[in-house]
């Protein structure tokens, strides 16, 4: 007789900070995805704080902001560009201190100004919107365009040499192909007169 496991409760992973459980029918256990404008403060530890040849008397916190913030871009219909919509996590609060520092070079001590950052958020910003004429733009063309062996080959210069050896192949086989169905639709060409 063969034994059994039955598994009553899966258990899953939770999810990270930051990120949400999103079902997904085809998996077992739910994926984690980042949370649209998860925004906040970052610690990094302390350390003692250092400009050129001086150094704080203390060591103080150094912080960031993390997290996701929505950014898009939008084509304009007619104006061959886009409409960009942006924000980021960035600082909305600091706890600022006065930083005694003390120099190995016989400088005078001083005081600095020094934050830490305590509240970030998702921020808006004005992002520069564009033409499309800036950037390169390719259209489509209704027809392929047909391009000869050498143009191929010119290009490879820029390319790593396992690169070169597999679009040479590419190129090569390519051109071949494209010589062997300009030969096949000539001899069913003729076959038809």
């Amino acid at each position: 007789m063969a034994a059994q496991i039955v598994a009553e409760k899966i258990h899953c992973q939770e999810c990270p900070e930051g990120s949400e459980p999103y079902v997904d029918p085809a998996k077992c256990c739910p994926v984690c995805v980042p949370k649209k404008n998860y925004c906040k403060v970052k610690n990094l530890g302390e350390k003692l704080l250092k400009k050129g040849n001086c150094t704080s008397k203390k060591a103080y916190p150094i912080t960031g902001c993390s997290g996701m913030c929505e950014s898009s871009a939008m084509a304009t219909f007619g104006q061959n560009g886009y409409k960009p919509m942006c924000s980021c996590c960035k600082p909305v609060a600091f706890d600022n201190f006065l930083v005694s520092m003390a120099c190995s070079d016989g400088t005078s001590p001083y005081e600095v100004k020094y934050p830490v950052i305590t509240r970030c958020q998702c921020s808006t910003f004005t992002c520069p919107s564009a033409d499309a004429a800036a950037f390169d733009v390719h259209t489509r063309d209704t027809k392929p365009k047909k391009r000869s062996i050498l143009d191929e080959l010119d290009e490879l210069d820029e390319l790593d040499q396992m690169t070169k050896r597999r679009r040479k192949r590419r190129a090569i086989n390519l051109h071949e192909l494209g010589t062997l169905a300009d030969m096949v639709r000539q001899r069913r060409d003729k076959m038809k007169k």
